[in-house]
């Protein structure tokens, strides 16, 4: 047993308490109060204390959504983030590709066209900056790229190639490629780059996770089997890492392609216990488990380290990830109308209503929810016809069935009824930073009526739907804080402008909720995370100001994570 002394604490509780100490006791709370108090109900059972001196101790903070192994990816490769001219993306390939072999993938991310004199390179200049090696740069929102022509002849690409259905190339007012590709149109590309091996993406894969604890995240829903090649590769690497002392929860979202695989790894494939031996281990541990076949969500097994946890209290596996539609910043959302902008287009519908409604039941014929990938208001629109069509998920391999809308960017008022049916069958995965990297573009895509309902988070609270609050990582900063920042403020960190549509921004204490009990409501954990009360796990972030009542909205943007706490054990500090 150990004391957490000192705190600015806010329990985040129903009566808003507030603490100065916490006991715990391996990985779980025992007791908040008072250090005074504590001390005497705990006399001779404290082994160690930790004074904070004065920092904010709130619930360890949780995204609910981010892709951990991209966000390791990215920190490996180009980092194209924050490139404020086509001059100097072009000065970063260069001198990038001048280190490669030649012939080597000239691969980064991050770039962002809304945010760069100049426009995109051409493709003719991006031939030049590579010295003969081919290009793939894939934009901040991951729906677009752009290639070179020896990378679209090492991915058996013609100038004369059709496009695919969930995808396109772009082409110059005389029909020539300009570099430019959209969604799944990238695939022949992505195949053609050489495969990384599992020790590339383990080390990717730590650099992601301890990036996380870095700015005080202490669990993960994440999205990564795509990249890692698969649901077993990835269950491996996680386990792994885990056993090896990395401290971050992870809440693993599953590529609707390889369900399949998924569940018969659930089910004891690859090295993991059977479902009738992971019932046998939870039952001699006292636990018990809500999951269809007596399924542990991951095997039953146990990670070694001084607290010998369950890893059930560590990994677990998560809904099936489809995508409806793609992202404003490409003019690939789906929308009910076309762009105000390009009246031409209204955006790449994924899958009819028919197919997604079929994959639907088709996870729900496996045991999981679903998770989608929704920006524009016509994919949201489908999106809800397919779960009206499926029916509410019941029976799940995964710890609660509760399905996730991803994003839901633009909500036509009109389909907000439909979404407070969901009920608690149903979250609603929302990531504050897009507006304010999205606005003021995203008004000339939308036009001002439409633009008035992006990021509507506080007409869906109000309509009593269930909101949580990721990042998107590496899409957006992996920083929650910033994220919370974005949520009270609606406008870039360094900013001096009023927030967009300030209608719709949350208070501090609504924000962080989003980062901490709301994000543990989607993945069913909200009686063992998400607040500090005695019972429940002993994760913590510790902050050097008050975020929860600033004085001013900017101190959340400036506050600085001191340590990440995670099962009672220092994951992080500075």
């Amino acid at each position: 047993m150990w004391l957490l002394t000192g705190a600015n604490g806010y329990c985040f509780d129903h009566e808003n308490t507030r603490f100065d100490a916490v006991v715990v006791d391996g990985a779980s709370i025992a007791a908040v109060g008072t250090a005074t108090e504590l001390r005497l109900q705990f006399a001779g059972h404290i082994e160690r204390t930790l004074d904070v001196g004065g920092a904010t101790v709130i619930p360890g903070l949780v995204d609910s959504h981010l892709h951990v192994a991209a966000l390791g990816e990215q920190s490996l490769a180009l980092d194209l983030t924050g490139v404020g001219s086509r001059g100097e993306l072009l000065a970063r390939v260069t001198r990038h590709a001048s280190k490669l072999a030649p012939g080597a993938w000239v691969q980064g991310s991050g770039w962002d066209d809304n945010r760069m004199q100049g426009g995109v390179p051409t493709i003719d200049e991006l031939d030049h900056a590579a010295g003969g090696r081919p290009v793939l740069l894939t934009r901040v929102c991951r729906h677009a790229y752009l290639a070179n022509r020896v990378a679209f002849e090492r991915a058996g690409l013609s100038a004369s190639l059709p496009d695919p259905v969930d995808g396109r190339y772009g082409r110059d007012a005389s029909g020539k490629l300009n570099g430019w590709v959209y969604e799944n149109a990238a695939r022949p590309f992505l195949r053609a780059i050489p495969s990384w091996t599992e020790v590339d993406w383990e080390h990717a894969l730590e650099v992601g996770m301890r990036s996380a604890l870095a700015v005080g995240v202490t669990a993960v829903h994440t999205d990564d089997t795509r990249n890692l090649g698969g649901f077993a590769p990835t269950w491996r690497l996680y386990r792994r890492l885990l056993e090896r002392g990395v401290r971050l929860r992870v809440h693993e979202l599953v590529d609707w392609h390889v369900l399949s695989e998924a569940r018969m790894v659930l089910l004891g494939g690859e090295g993991h216990t059977t479902a009738a031996q992971a019932h046998d281990t939870r039952q001699r541990s006292g636990q018990t488990g809500s999951s269809s076949e007596g399924l542990t969500h991951n095997g039953g097994m146990r990670l070694s380290g001084r607290n010998d946890l369950d890893l059930a209290d560590w990994l677990e596996v998560g809904a099936a990830k489809l995508f409806s539609d793609g992202a404003f910043g490409g003019r690939t959302a789906w929308l009910s109308a076309p762009y105000s902008d390009a009246s031409e287009t209204a955006g790449t519908p994924m899958y009819t209503v028919e197919e997604l409604t079929e994959r639907v039941q088709q996870a729900r014929r496996l045991g999981f929810p679903v998770a989608i990938h929704c920006i524009g208001d016509a994919a949201l629109d489908a999106v809800l016809t397919a779960l009206e069509r499926a029916g509410r998920p019941t029976r799940a391999i995964t710890p609660v069935a509760r399905d996730r809308i991803i994003h839901a960017e633009l909500v036509r008022p009109d389909l907000l009824h439909r979404m407070a049916r969901l009920g608690e069958s149903a979250v609603i995965d929302v990531q504050p930073r897009f507006v304010p990297s999205d606005f003021p573009w995203v008004a000339d895509r939308l036009g001002p009526e439409r633009a008035a309902s992006v990021g509507a988070w506080r007409t869906m609270r109000a309509r009593g739907l269930h909101l949580a609050g990721g990042s998107d990582a590496p899409i957006e900063p992996v920083s929650p804080l910033l994220g919370v920042h974005a949520a009270v403020t609606r406008r870039q960190p360094d900013g001096t402008e009023p927030g967009y549509n300030l209608a719709e921004a949350l208070t501090p204490v609504e924000a962080i909720q989003l980062f901490t009990s709301d994000a543990c409501f989607a993945n069913g954990s909200e009686g063992r995370k998400g607040r500090i009360v005695a019972g429940t796990l002993a994760d913590f972030t510790v902050i050097d100001r008050d975020v929860v009542e600033p004085r001013h909205p900017d101190d959340i943007r400036d506050a600085k994570v001191l340590r990440t706490i995670v099962g009672g054990e220092t994951a992080f500090e500075v």
